[in-house]
């Protein structure tokens, strides 16, 4: 299912400032990764993998269990403030289209989560549910040296509009 757009009302004048904010600061970063990797459709290659390990929220890093990640052709170090990537990875994307997906969650929901808290509790509540995403995978194997990267975690709050919230969703088809 692909939501299209929802018929949530705002305040007259209400522009989603922050929303749009978020969504630059989402892309310029993946304009970063692009230009690391050398890729757009998805980052598969060595640099992309030394990136998620330095930048992604490594499990075994964060809580201490390991002190790098061996590649199979080398050891990536943990980083030295670990715990920090745990809002980096929240930036950070796997290719265009989990960029494209979690934007596009992000444009049709972020607004009505702006409009309603305001900018200052909204910013709070991205990176709040984009750290917890992060310590949700923690959580299913703290030794890991699996990193995670997206704002999925950031844009879940989203996918739970109240009762009253109209959202036009497409379910594309195969044929």
């Amino acid at each position: 299912m692909l939501p299209l757009r929802d018929e949530n009302p705002h305040p007259p004048g209400f522009k989603p400032k922050l929303t749009i904010a978020l969504i630059i600061m989402n892309v310029i970063v993946f304009g970063i990764e692009v230009a690391i990797t050398g890729q757009f459709i998805e980052f598969s290659n060595r640099e992309a993998m030394n990136m998620f390990l330095t930048w992604g929220a490594v499990p075994g890093c964060v809580t201490g269990q390991i002190d790098g990640v061996n590649t199979g052709m080398g050891i990536v170090n943990c980083p030295a403030i670990p715990e920090l990537t745990l809002i980096t990875s929240t930036f950070m994307h796997g290719g265009i289209m989990h960029l494209g997906g979690n934007m596009l969650f992000l444009w049709i929901f972020g607004d009505n989560i702006e409009a309603k808290f305001g900018r200052v509790k909204y910013i709070g509540i991205y990176l709040m549910w984009g750290v917890g995403a992060g310590l949700i995978h923690i959580y299913g194997d703290a030794g890991s040296g699996i990193p995670a990267v997206g704002a999925s975690g950031a844009c879940l709050l989203y996918t739970s509009p109240s009762p009253q919230d109209a959202t036009l969703s497409r379910i594309p088809s195969s044929a």
